[in-house]
């Protein structure tokens, strides 16, 4: 197949004991006019100093990770990676659907800052549009089945109605669900690298 190198390659981090990673390269399907994410590696890491490394190794052009817990982390991990300029990192953080702007689940880039700010509800809709439509634009290998609680943080985000208002909110309860952030951090990624290619210093 194609080397790493030729392919557009995005991750997604989710941060919490450990920090869970997925790695997927973007291809283009031109008749339908939208991206696929088809997984390469995914899994955890106990460092910031893997996820550098894992970076490097997998020569990831784009990535999202989350801003909270570990913003001063996360900070650094995006400086080094800038200033190596091995990988364009951006600090996720989540906007109220309320200041949601016209683009998908609400993005907003902050180029200055590397900052992305997205609706929560939003994305986990698009992230699970991307697993469900025929044929589906995120594509998992048989490997992470054998990845330790894949599959129930994958699930573990049930949509329902809000007791507040009318709208929709995703609530994962108690369970964890670490795993379906990094899917959608990733979708972020390669959203990222599609609309700004041409002004992050090239693609």
């Amino acid at each position: 197949g194609e080397s790493l190198r030729e392919l557009t390659v995005v991750a997604g981090i989710d941060v919490g004991r450990q920090l869970h990673v997925n790695i997927s390269s973007v291809s283009e399907d031109e008749e339908r006019e939208q991206q696929v994410r088809k997984s390469i590696w995914v899994g955890t890491l106990s460092s910031f100093e893997q996820l550098y490394d894992l970076l490097i190794r997998y020569s990831v052009n784009v990535a999202v990770i989350d801003s909270r817990p570990e913003v001063r982390k996360a900070q650094k991990l995006r400086d080094k990676c800038i200033h190596s300029g091995i990988c364009e990192v951006w600090l996720a953080q989540f906007t109220s659907a309320d200041r949601v702007g016209r683009a998908a689940y609400g993005m907003k880039p902050d180029f200055r800052r590397r900052v992305v700010n997205v609706e929560r509800t939003q994305l986990l809709d698009a992230t699970l549009d991307d697993m469900q439509v025929d044929p589906p634009r995120k594509i998992f290998n048989e490997n992470v089945w054998r990845v330790k609680g894949w599959a129930d943080q994958m699930t573990a985000p049930k949509r329902r109605k809000s007791q507040h208002s009318d709208r929709f909110i995703w609530d994962e309860g108690n369970a964890d669900d670490h795993f379906r952030f990094a899917d959608s951090y990733e979708r972020v990624a390669a959203d990222l690298h599609g609309r700004s290619g041409s002004y992050l210093g090239g693609d």
